[in-house]
């Protein structure tokens, strides 16, 4: 089963019908500055999906922060052991907010590995992901960049089921 995706730059683009509730990343992000980027996610048995979908800052890293505390909590009969986060329209990051998303990003986490999907047509992709991959290396959690969701979640399945 699918359902439209919320990127509606993209007719007929899917994803995956999951199971539970989505959880806005919005009400999360406050402070002196408007957080610039969105977040939602969803469970689906021992995976989380992310959908996030920039520019965006420091405010916004900072709340996703404060938002993972919320998403623990929610999951803590049982936490996901992976993640397949899809970016959205942009992946475009201030310079400012390196240093928080790395803070986000070597922050507690149950997920032993995350699935990225990012593709071609997604702002910012050639710039950015050389940064983003040096991130994600010195968050020692195994990851992998694919441009379709439908690799990505199987990729994530197979990685569940060697577990």
């Amino acid at each position: 089963m699918t359902n439209r995706s919320t990127d509606d730059s993209k007719p007929g683009s899917t994803l995956p019908l999951y199971s539970g509730e989505w959880i806005d990343g919005g009400a999360h992000f406050d402070g002196p500055f408007t957080a610039h980027g969105r977040v939602r996610f969803r469970f689906d048995e021992d995976l989380a999906f992310c959908e996030a979908e920039g520019p965006f800052n420091a405010e916004f890293f900072e709340g996703l922060t404060r938002l993972s505390g919320v998403i623990r909590e929610r999951a803590l009969k049982k936490p996901p052991r992976g993640f397949v986060v899809s970016y959205l329209k942009s992946i475009l990051i201030t310079p400012e907010s390196i240093g928080a998303y790395r803070v986000f990003l070597n922050g507690p986490r149950n997920a032993t590995f995350v699935a990225y999907v990012i593709t071609p047509d997604v702002e910012g992709r050639a710039v950015m992901l050389p940064v983003l991959k040096g991130l994600w290396d010195e968050s020692e959690r195994e990851y992998r960049v694919f441009e379709q969701l439908e690799e990505a979640t199987t990729w994530a399945r197979a990685k569940l089921a060697g577990l």
